[in-house]
């Protein structure tokens, strides 16, 4: 149940050693952002539990200058537990629910070498909130900020528990990320995201799982990561879908 990732960062950039980098990459055109988030929940009588959330995104980027608009479109993502008796599932009208939406991002020099850089932004799903980043998540699924954002009928978003126990949990999520990462070629970026998810679960259809484990970042910011690889322009969001697999191989 946590939102919608890595390795330390060995990278050895192909710029020249003059102690100023090349002119900035340029960043137009059609890229693919893997991301991985791992987070650790407190489980009753099992303990500490970790999970990881694979999510892959499309993205149009313009840039004018050091400044790139990002127009993203969620194609896919999966949650991965310890627990394997447990299967949390993102239906795809959630990811319709998100839609497309835009970000920005900026190049920036740090030493010889090129750095993308997203600065924190935030997302709420399944309520309309004044103030997204600190106004209260609503706890009622008849608080009139509660929206039915996938349309399936049920307040909030709705996630699909599968294994020990079968159900449906609704809720209202907000989320933000920040994404810190190097050019390794002018194709390729990789890096570290911050980011933190809070929830209210509004209701479930069943009593256990109206329990909210929280979730939180696994405490080695390492295994929270992302990946940018630029791809031809018309791949679609069906493309990286089927070729999630190879995308990030090298």
């Amino acid at each position: 149940m946590t939102s919608i990732i890595w390795a330390i960062l060995a990278l050895l950039p192909p710029f020249a050693p003059t102690g100023e980098p090349n002119p900035p990459p340029s960043m137009n055109g059609v890229w693919v952002q893997k991301l991985v988030q791992t987070s650790v929940a407190n489980i009753p009588v099992i303990g500490d539990v970790e999970s990881k959330t694979v999510s892959f995104l499309r993205m149009n980027v313009t840039q004018e200058g050091d400044t790139v608009t990002i127009q993203a479109e969620p194609c896919w993502v999966k949650i991965d537990s310890e627990i394997e008796q447990v299967k949390t599932v993102i239906p795809a009208e959630m990811l319709d629910a998100i839609g497309t939406y835009q970000l920005r991002g900026k190049i920036r020099a740090k030493g010889d070498v090129w750095e993308f850089y997203q600065p924190p932004t935030v997302a709420v799903l399944g309520a309309k909130l004044k103030q997204a980043w600190t106004e209260r998540l609503p706890v009622d699924p008849k608080d009139p900020r509660v929206v039915d954002a996938d349309k399936d009928g049920k307040p909030g978003v709705t996630v699909r528990i599968f294994g020990i126990m079968d159900g449906e949990i609704y809720l209202v999520q907000r989320s933000w990320s920040e994404l810190t990462g190097t050019f390794v070629s002018d194709d390729k970026v990789r890096g570290l995201v911050r980011w933190r998810t809070s929830q209210s679960i509004l209701d479930a259809t069943r009593g256990p799982l109206k329990d909210d484990p929280g979730a939180k970042p696994h405490p080695d910011a390492r295994k929270s990561t992302f990946e940018l690889t630029r791809v031809d322009q018309k791949t679609t969001c069906k493309d990286v879908i089927i070729n999630r697999k190879t995308l990030f191989q090298n």
